[in-house]
């Protein structure tokens, strides 16, 4: 039915979102330092670098900080994007 394929999309799009930051957070949190970093300063270092320095430094906390509201925020954006593809091939098809 319409209502239990719209709820698929939903859920499986929150969960695909939620998954996807679980797994990036680390690597987009590394990137924004890099972008944030002066040329030649000390925190204009490699990916690789920021990573294993964050981890050394926090530990496995410090490379998932933030990953609640990133997760919370993911979620439903997600969800209406699959929802919204969802509809939108139903009415194409």
């Amino acid at each position: 039915t319409a209502v239990k394929e719209a709820s698929s999309a939903i859920v499986c799009g929150g969960v695909a979102g939620a998954v996807f930051w679980s797994i990036m957070l680390p690597v987009d949190g590394a990137k924004t330092c890099i972008q944030a970093a002066v040329p030649g300063a000390r925190d204009d270092i490699s990916l690789r670098a920021h990573l294993t320095r964050t981890f050394r430094r926090s530990g496995i906390r410090g490379l998932y900080a933030g990953l609640q509201p990133a997760v919370l925020r993911a979620f439903p954006a997600n969800a209406c994007q699959w929802l919204a593809f969802e509809l939108v091939m139903q009415g194409m098809v």
